[in-house]
């Protein structure tokens, strides 16, 4: 199934993994980054230690075609918004669409072909819009990114803790994002 996934994002094709704890989502992540050395890639987590996890396994891969990002940090370093460490912050950001990157952020953030998201079934509505903008403002310069959401609907933790999750993210992912013509399956 890993290659499977590989061989989708290769022929230039968007992806949901929806799979259980334990069965090689991040591996698979670290898979597609070695078989496209071609393809700069970017993740974006919901938390620092994810992100570290997962920077932890790209160095062990020895990779240099994608880096690990929570969504407050890209915000944070892409758009140039240094008070962008929370979801307030976010929120904010979000309810100005306006907001561009500036040029000195576009080579390094916006200029990919895939956007991975990963433990995509704890998205809120809030994250949702976020990445809406993300891939909207990558799309200026990289019209046809990809994106790869991994997760496991089973584990809907923020959903669990009141936060407003929705696993339909992961789970309809081409029905949600395929308006946007990111998500095919």
């Amino acid at each position: 199934e890993q290659q499977r996934v590989c061989d989708l994002v290769k022929d230039g094709r968007s992806v949901c993994v929806d799979s259980v704890a334990g069965s090689g989502k991040t591996t698979a992540a670290m898979h597609i980054a070695q078989q496209n050395p071609d393809k700069n890639i970017v993740m974006l987590t919901f938390n620092a230690r994810l992100r570290a996890e997962n920077e932890r396994r790209i160095r062990q891969h020895g990779l240099s075609n994608i880096t690990a990002h929570t969504f407050h940090s890209f915000v944070k370093n892409a758009y140039a918004i240094p008070c962008c460490t929370n979801d307030v912050e976010m929120t904010k950001f979000c309810l100005h669409p306006d907001i561009s990157p500036p040029s000195s952020t576009i080579d390094k953030y916006f200029r990919v072909h895939l956007l991975i998201i990963y433990e995509a079934q704890d998205m809120t509505l809030l994250y949702y819009k976020l990445v809406l903008k993300i891939v909207e403002d990558m799309r200026t310069v990289s019209p046809n990114v990809q994106m790869c959401m991994f997760g496991d609907e089973r584990q809907c933790i923020n959903a669990q803790l009141g936060e407003g999750a929705d696993y339909r993210c992961l789970t309809k992912c081409s029905q949600v994002f395929g308006g946007q013509g990111v998500c095919k399956e």
